[in-house]
């Protein structure tokens, strides 16, 4: 933030102490206008410093995190394997074999197959061999559906006719309050 939009928040401040005695600052002309575009470019430099400050906090404490933790990650996988081979070795001796004391247990299960599929060629596969195993998924595109309806007013309501004018009451149609967008050059 540079030390005009300082300056300007330094304003803000002020004003904001005034006007509580007395009635609310409104915009009134260009010039009012024009300083109250000034005040959001500030307040958004702020918001934008605050952020950046957090973002770098943050980022230091996960490299903190990192650092201090790879060590013991490191040595986990390493009590983790040698449990995994002393577990193999025994299961080889002993199908029954079970691994438990006091501070943990280890156990062991098959896993099934796992399937990597070509989607293309299996569905290609599919429509010539098992038709029946094909799914297809039906859409409809919002924007040309808008195309063939119009909007009509019945009982203060907003409904939908199609061309022949029937109403289609299957689609429910809001009116949505005006979206004001504020932009600040930078």
């Amino acid at each position: 933030m540079n030390e005009l939009e300082k300056k300007e928040l330094k304003n803000f401040d002020e004003v904001e102490e005034v006007e509580e005695e007395t009635e609310r600052f409104q915009v009134t002309d260009l010039q009012s206008a024009n300083w109250s575009f000034k005040k959001i470019k500030a307040f958004k430099k702020r918001v934008e410093e605050k952020e950046r400050l957090v973002d770098e906090e943050i980022e230091r404490l996960k490299g903190w995190k990192r650092k201090e933790t790879q060590v013991d990650n490191q040595s986990i996988l390493f009590f983790e394997a040698l449990l995994i081979e002393y577990y193999k070795r025994e299961s080889e001796k002993d199908e029954n074999f079970q691994l438990k004391t006091p501070y943990g247990k280890m156990s062991a299960r098959n896993m099934p197959l796992k399937y990597i599929y070509n989607d293309e060629a299996v569905l290609n596969y599919l429509k010539v061999k098992k038709p029946e195993l094909v799914e297809v998924k039906e859409n409809y595109n919002r924007n040309k559906f808008k195309k063939i309806v119009k909007e009509i007013e019945v009982e203060g309501q907003i409904k939908l006719v199609d061309e022949n004018g029937e109403v289609i009451d299957f689609v429910r149609v809001e009116e949505q309050p005006k979206k004001y967008n504020v932009k600040v050059e930078e």
